[in-house]
């Protein structure tokens, strides 16, 4: 009886302490009850056991003096006094029970007030908010004069933060509280607002941008670029500058080009000379000149003028006006408009990427990859017509007929002028090989450094067909022994071979390797690899060695 006012006083006690402490009372208070029910259990049934003991002990001790009636006498008060502890048991839980069930109740509602509470403080927060960015915008319409490009850069940059936080804002509350029926009613009252705020915002954004790349205003152009980066709004920055800035050189190079001409040397000097100059120079010097950290949400870094205002303008207007400068029909415009672009390319790292960081930086864009990709995918296929070509060339010099083909292994011609590098040559095979193997080598077919592993692959491959063809028409002297005229002709063949041989595998293993090892010392991609000219020494070495074993079998 007195149990029960003590839990309703406690309960009252409870409601007016932190939510902390009645979670922890709510926790013992589980393991206190629970414990209590296993000490009931094990009391009740000490006790029944007891009782049952006391009974057999009772009834043989005064079964002869009692008789029955004193027997059931006992047995009854045993068994009243275990319902009356039952009973009390039952009652002590319920009371627990209740008591706990209250405390749940009162957690639960204080959660929903939190939860509550939460809701309206960021819905206040969103409204102080667009309430703080329309006192900025009225302030610049009405307090700040247009030609104060530095106060209104910076009015706009802080207008510009602020709908930054408003804007996360609103992702937190859908993020947050996603189950909420209420607040998307609330948040339709305040969208007008946001949307007048940031188109407003928008329009004076690009127009303190134009002007201050008119005037070539440094700070507040920089304050500008800051505002679109907050407005997660780049792309924008680069659409702007594309259509100010970029498009009228483009229009102005390609507008009288002629689309017949595919060359397009002359157009990406223009561009070499216009972007260094006026504004573009202004705006690309500043994107890697300003102190900045470039690890921050607002470093002008996270821009990409050169890429994809520049880069994208330029292959934009390649497809549109000189569609054939990309074609590969004829591969010596393809690769002089190659050189052309990787010239520029080079020109723009030069010039606007002062450091390896700005380097790697340019390079890693999508819009870098996208235009050399572009280049690089028909580089491959430019490269296998070009050596369809110099393969094709030995390849109509090796006589098709069966046997020593007289006609041509005496054949005198004279020498193509600067292919011919080894004087003396007597097979018109052999000279066609010279030929083929300084081909690999020139600017005018090679890239370097991108082709030099398949200009190598070629030439093994070009020395490799001449050492089997060598060998079939020796082996053809061998079987053939025909009339004396044949004869005579069959040993100047293999005076011929053995003298041309001699020349060539000189020739291989020293101004051939020679030239080609200056020029893998002349490419920085090769300075830090001393392993790479060894093994291009040893692999001429063996189509040298190639050669003269196709004479020793001769001899043997």
């Amino acid at each position: 009886d007195t149990l029960s006012p003590t839990m309703a006083a406690t309960h009252e006690d409870l409601e007016s302490k932190p939510l902390s402490m009645v979670h922890s009372l709510q926790s013992l208070l589980h393991h206190h009850l629970h414990h209590l029910d296993a000490q009931l259990a094990d009391h009740v049934n000490n006790h029944s056991l007891h009782l049952v003991s006391l009974n057999k002990e009772v009834h043989q001790l005064h079964l002869s003096m009692l008789g029955d009636g004193a027997h059931d006498y006992y047995l009854h008060r045993a068994r009243a006094s275990i319902d009356r502890l039952s009973s009390m048991i039952s009652s002590a839980k319920d009371i627990l029970n209740t008591t706990i069930s209250k405390i749940e109740s009162s957690i639960r509602l204080h959660a929903q007030t939190v939860h509550a509470r939460k809701l309206l403080e960021l819905f206040l927060h969103i409204s102080a908010l667009i309430s703080q960015v329309e006192k900025l915008l009225l302030l610049d319409y009405t307090q700040v004069h247009p030609d104060d490009l530095d106060s209104q850069s910076l009015l706009l940059l802080r207008v510009a933060q602020k709908l930054k936080i408003l804007h996360r804002s609103i992702a937190s509350l859908h993020e947050d509280f996603p189950s909420q029926r209420g607040h998307p009613a609330l948040l339709v009252n305040l969208e007008p607002r946001i949307l007048i705020a940031q188109k407003s915002i928008d329009t004076a954004i690009d127009l303190c941008f134009r002007r201050s790349l008119q005037q070539q205003n440094k700070f507040a152009t920089l304050r500008c670029l800051y505002a679109y980066a907050a407005l997660d709004n780049i792309a924008g920055a680069h659409d702007f500058v594309g259509l100010l800035v970029v498009a009228p050189i483009m229009d102005c190079i390609f507008s009288d080009a002629q689309s017949t001409d595919p060359l397009l040397i002359d157009e990406l000097e223009h561009i070499q000379k216009l972007i260094t100059a006026g504004t573009c120079r202004f705006l690309l010097e500043l994107n890697v000149s300003s102190n900045v950290d470039y690890d921050t949400e607002l470093g002008v870094a996270s821009f990409d003028f050169l890429g994809t205002c520049i880069l994208q303008a330029l292959q934009r207007q390649i497809k549109k006006r000189k569609p054939l400068s990309l074609s590969l029909g004829r591969p010596s415009i393809f690769l002089a408009n190659y050189k052309a672009i990787m010239e520029l390319v080079d020109f723009m790292e030069a010039q606007f990427c002062p450091s390896e960081w700005f380097v790697t930086h340019f390079r890693s864009r999508p819009t870098y990859i996208d235009f050399m990709g572009q280049w690089n995918a028909r580089l491959g296929v430019y490269f296998t017509l070009r050596c369809q070509q110099i393969a094709g060339e030995l390849e109509e010099a090796i006589p098709r007929e069966d046997g020593v083909p007289t006609s041509i292994a005496i054949n005198q011609e004279r020498s193509s002028g600067e292919a011919l590098k080894a004087p003396g040559l007597k097979l018109a095979t052999s000279k066609a090989l010279d030929r083929c193997l300084l081909k690999c080598w020139q600017k005018d077919v090679l890239v370097m450094p991108y082709l030099l592993p398949k200009a190598l692959t070629l030439a093994l491959q070009l020395i490799s067909r001449y050492s089997a063809w060598l060998a079939s028409a020796l082996h053809s002297y061998h079987r053939n022994i025909g009339d004396e005229d044949s004869f005579k002709t069959r040993e100047a063949f293999v005076l011929y071979a053995k003298h041309d041989v001699s020349i060539l595998v000189d020739m291989l293993k020293g101004p051939y390797l020679d030239t080609i090892s200056s020029i893998l010392r002349s490419l920085p991609q090769y300075k830090q690899k001393p392993p790479i000219i060894p093994l291009v020494r040893d692999s001429i070495h063996e189509g040298a060695s190639r050669l003269t074993e196709v004479l020793n079998s001769l001899d043997s």
